[in-house]
């Protein structure tokens, strides 16, 4: 265990989205035939932990500098049963670690365990790698101590965890204005005076006075999810190796289109934004490392463009534009350009240049399998005597967002979890808005959506 470690400003962003509220909050769930053992659970959750530290860290000032302190591993804190599984914790890193673990039975007498996590002690596709080694070890195969897949965890808790993290920024290649579409939080601030940000502004900002009445009443966001048929996930696996266009995009085109078919979920000047996580890891630090290396990609389009026949592939080549240039990671130079100055971050708040109309996480790519200590049946997946029967990614919602997007590979089909907020949409708003992006991701990969 390390003493402490320093924060990125992407970690401080992420808690300033939402501090000590709910909907930085994710989950990934986890359905089985029978409960788990929770002394059982403890040992296998306390042991995985020395590989992701920071899970069990606290986000603490010290001086003028915000750093992650190791806090008491106390089991009463973040583990425990729960007949309310539909709600999202409040997790504050400020308070207490960021992880929480809950088991309650869901429909179909289908045990549902969840795993809840802070955004800013952890990304998903960690996370995700994370609860795959906790299931491993739970049920003793490929035991958590052994094999090559941890030989660098010394360099990861002594080394990488020890060092301020630095993202790859781009040396050369054209401006970032030249992308139709892509504005970031760095073009934004070359762009813009952060200097004309008064620090009485906020006192007469309208929308800031409310915000606090309407947090303290604030309703439990929506989720839904949906799997999609199995024939629906198969074709977008074809699709995928035939065209070359990664699953991500085809599903941010679906969502563009979904979002402007809805006229509460339109930008009130008629543009429509879907922020778009971006990983930035490299595959040695992907599969050992919970610290957060993602970008995030902010794509704007009016709704003629969204009804252009070639957004699938606009988008794509904008989002290859970011993977290849790194230009996400312009972002986090961004945050740490203005993190030390408040009246900025509040005037960009104020602005709302960053509150998207939506958000869409891609976590297709995430899949537990042999490799994670399951072994094939006739039944399904089995973790020992257990087996497996759904998962599920509930994604975090960024603040001002209506809608929340995360679709990842569950056993053989796809399966799109939404999380609204119930302010701006209803129940059912959800879920007919659910309908419509199957609709839309089912006509973007016939021949004519190429």
């Amino acid at each position: 265990m390390f003493d402490w470690r320093a924060t990125t400003a992407f970690e401080r962003f992420l808690y300033r989205c939402d501090p000590g509220g709910p909907s930085m909050t994710f989950r990934i769930e986890v359905g089985f035939d029978h409960p788990v053992c929770p002394e059982r659970m403890q040992n296998a959750i306390a042991q995985t932990a020395a590989h992701h530290p920071i899970l069990f860290c606290r986000l603490t000032q010290n001086q003028h500098h915000w750093i992650w302190e190791p806090c008491p591993m106390n089991p009463n804190e973040w583990f425990g049963d729960s007949d309310s599984l539909d709600v999202l914790p409040a997790i504050d890193p400020m308070t207490s670690a960021g992880f929480r673990f809950s088991q309650g039975r869901g429909d179909g007498d289908v045990q549902r365990l969840a795993f809840d996590f802070h955004h800013a002690s952890v990304d998903g596709i960690a996370a995700a790698k994370w609860t795959a080694g906790v299931l491993r070890c739970y049920h003793d195969e490929n035991p958590i101590d052994g094999g090559g897949e941890h030989r660098a965890k010394d360099d990861i808790v002594h080394g990488q965890l020890r060092q301020r993290h630095k993202m790859p920024v781009p040396d050369n290649g054209p401006p970032i204005g030249l992308v139709e579409g892509l504005r970031n939080l760095w073009s934004t601030i070359r762009g813009k005076s952060i200097r004309f940000a008064p620090l009485t502004a906020r006192q007469s900002d309208p929308a800031e006075q409310t915000a606090e009445p309407a947090d303290a009443h604030r309703e439990d966001d929506h989720v839904v999810s949906l799997n999609l048929p199995p024939h629906l996930s198969q074709r977008s696996r074809e699709f995928v190796a035939e065209s070359k266009i990664p699953l991500n995009d085809v599903a941010v085109a679906a969502t563009f289109r979904m979002l402007a078919d809805d006229p509460a979920l339109r930008h009130q000047h008629g543009r429509l934004m879907i922020n778009n996580p971006v990983n930035l890891r490299t595959v040695r630090q992907r599969r050992f490392s919970a610290c957060n290396y993602t970008g995030l990609a902010f794509l704007r389009r009016h709704g003629q463009q969204v009804r252009r026949h070639d957004l699938l592939s606009g988008l794509h080549r904008e989002m290859n534009y970011v993977r290849q240039r790194c230009v996400a990671a312009e972002f986090l130079r961004g945050l740490e350009a203005v993190d030390p100055h408040p009246s900025a971050l509040r005037y960009i708040q104020r602005r709302r240049w960053f509150d998207a109309t939506a958000s869409m996480t891609c976590l297709s790519s995430v899949r537990i399998g042999r490799r994670h200590g399951a072994q094939p049946s006739d039944q399904g997946w089995q973790f020992g005597d257990n087996t497996l029967r759904s998962i599920r990614i509930v994604p975090p919602r960024p603040a001002g967002s209506s809608l929340a997007l995360s679709l990842n590979d569950s056993l053989g089909r796809l399966c799109l979890t939404a999380r609204s907020d119930p302010t701006a949409l209803s129940l059912t708003e959800t879920q007919d808005g659910l309908q419509r992006w199957v609709n839309h991701f089912s006509e973007l990969m016939l021949p004519s959506g190429r």
